[in-house]
């Protein structure tokens, strides 16, 4: 039993020990408070300014969540909803191990073979067997493509978009189906001319346009991509076509509208608009943990990469490399938890008004039919920190802490933009020239301008997407046209179809200095590109 004054004796000793205890924890709670303050303080800022944002784009009535951007559902009972698998198994067709026919292959600068009427295409020597053989194998598909092809004119089904893509994915296998579709409508199309069925092959070009109108409706910019696939697929089956004979003005003024109605640009604001709203779901831990991001972020470093310590060589040097491997699953961890309490929501302004820039740059070009503005519109100042040029994204030093998903994510819009007004310039182009054949073939001859289209066959003068102009046309004196957009160099070249790099032919109509509508090549020229299928 202790006594009273040891009991007394004790109580002294531990008064002082519990007090700086209590004074250890008060400095640690106060050490974490100035930790957590700032960023507390950011996590405000940045909700604030976020909801300011959204309440302005509300009021401007932009559509920012993936329920409104989901395209209508179809009140026609008769119409079929598909998931992107259930379509790509619908619109399997038969694939063709045969070579076929490349519709109009540049052999040239500024020439294309026709290919219909070649009596050898492959370069095999065969003749007008290589025809044959293709008509042999190509047939036992052909009922199957028909039935195909009426479902997608007749709009028999719509497709509901997979939101979630990824390897094996049902919008993977859709994209695919597609474009065999397209492939195959495309090779029926030259058999159709070949054989001078000229009924058969204008059902064949408008099925290719109602498939390039079909993907429209997917909202996603794997959809976008491959629409663009198809629609140079189409739109070379239509220069094919313009090289025959056989069609009616009727038959050619519905492929013309047809084609006038199929834009670019607005597709690609749809997409962004549902890119921008899918990834909102990165920074709602709700939906997204921080085990998620981790996995989502894969081998992406905020704080940069480890490259030059792994060179190093030395014992100490491989332990402390052993160390950061070991630790950088821990590193990484604390690190989102802390980005998920002070900068997400900075970090989701960032990217929302990256997308919105994109979504108005196109909206501006589809409507005034003008791509020449650049990235930046409006105030530079929108995007700081980031260093922003054409699109380009670079986050400088430990800004890319703050910004890890935008840095992580976002990608350069500039091109992509750039190539869905390349296809709208591309599309005005095919407008002008079906035109241009049907003048010609009401006056035997093609007009000396492209305003002598208005109003006889055309509403308006087809316009450049480059130049803000209408395109660039004129009359040879062998009575053959030019017709030519500026191109995404901005610049009148005077329809050169050389590319930038000096060579003076490369095999891709989009990568000259002028975007060129070509010409039928010569025989030889024909021949030459025979030998080099």
């Amino acid at each position: 039993m202790l006594t009273a004054m040891e009991r007394a004796a004790g109580s002294k000793h531990a008064r002082p020990l519990a007090a700086g205890v209590r004074r250890a924890v008060l400095l640690l709670l106060g050490a974490v408070a100035l930790l957590l303050t700032p960023l507390l303080l950011e996590r405000h800022r940045g909700i604030v300014a976020l909801d300011q944002w959204r309440q302005r784009m509300r009021a401007r009535g932009e559509k920012l969540t993936v329920e409104e951007l989901l395209p209508s559902v179809p009140t026609n009972g008769n119409v079929r909803m598909l998931t992107p698998q259930q379509a790509a198994t619908f619109l399997l067709v038969p694939g063709s191990s045969m070579r076929v026919p490349t519709p109009m292959k540049l052999v040239a600068p500024g020439k294309a073979r026709v290919a219909w009427p070649r009596s050898d295409w492959s370069g095999s020597g065969l003749g007008s067997d290589v025809w044959g053989s293709l008509a042999a194998q190509f047939s036992r598909g052909r009922p199957l493509l028909a039935k195909v092809c009426a479902d997608i004119t007749n709009r028999t089904f719509a497709i509901r978009p997979d939101l979630k893509p990824g390897p094996g994915s049902g919008a993977g296998n859709l994209a695919r189906a597609m474009r065999m579709i397209s492939q195959s409508l495309t090779t029926a199309t030259l058999l159709d001319l070949h054989e001078g069925r000229s009924e058969a092959a204008y059902a064949d070009l408008m099925a290719l346009v109602a498939l390039t109108d079909l993907v429209a409706n997917d909202h996603t910019l794997l959809g976008h991509r491959t629409r663009l696939i198809i629609a140079r697929q189409a739109t070379a089956a239509a220069w094919e076509a313009l090289q025959a004979p056989g069609f009616t003005d009727a038959q050619l003024a519905t492929l013309q509208s047809a084609w006038a109605g199929q834009l670019f640009l607005a597709d690609l604001e749809q997409a962004l608009g549902m890119e921008r709203a899918c990834s909102a779901e990165f920074y709602d831990s709700g939906s997204f943990g921080v085990s998620q991001l981790k996995a989502m972020l894969g081998n992406f470093s905020p704080w940069g990469s480890n490259n030059q310590a792994d060179a190093e060589s030395g014992f100490t040097s491989q332990v402390l490399q052993g160390l950061n491997r070991r630790t950088a699953g821990v590193r990484a961890f604390l690190y989102l938890s802390v980005w998920r309490v002070a900068w997400s929501a900075r970090d989701q302004l960032f990217h929302h008004r990256y997308y919105q820039r994109a979504i108005e740059m196109c909206r501006r070009a589809a409507v005034e039919k003008d791509c020449r503005a650049s990235f930046f519109v409006g105030d530079q100042q929108e995007f700081t920190p980031a260093l922003v040029k054409d699109g380009r994204i670079e986050f400088p030093g430990l800004e890319r802490l703050r910004y890890c998903i935008s840095a992580a994510t976002l990608t350069p819009v500039a091109e992509t933009i750039d190539n869905a007004a390349v296809m709208d310039a591309w599309r005005e182009m095919t407008v002008a020239a079906i035109a241009l054949r049907r003048y010609q073939l009401r006056h035997q001859s093609y007009p000396l301008e492209l305003e002598a289209l208005v109003p006889e066959v055309l509403p308006r003068v087809p316009r450049d997407f480059f130049s803000g102009r209408p395109l660039v046309y004129r009359r040879n004196a062998d009575g053959a046209f030019v017709l030519y957009s500026v191109g995404v160099n901005r610049r009148d070249d005077n329809g050169d179809p050389r590319s930038e790099d000096g060579y003076p032919f490369v095999p891709n109509l989009f990568a000259g200095r002028d975007l060129v509508w070509p010409q039928p090549a010569t025989e030889g020229e024909a021949r030459q590109g025979d030998r080099n299928p």
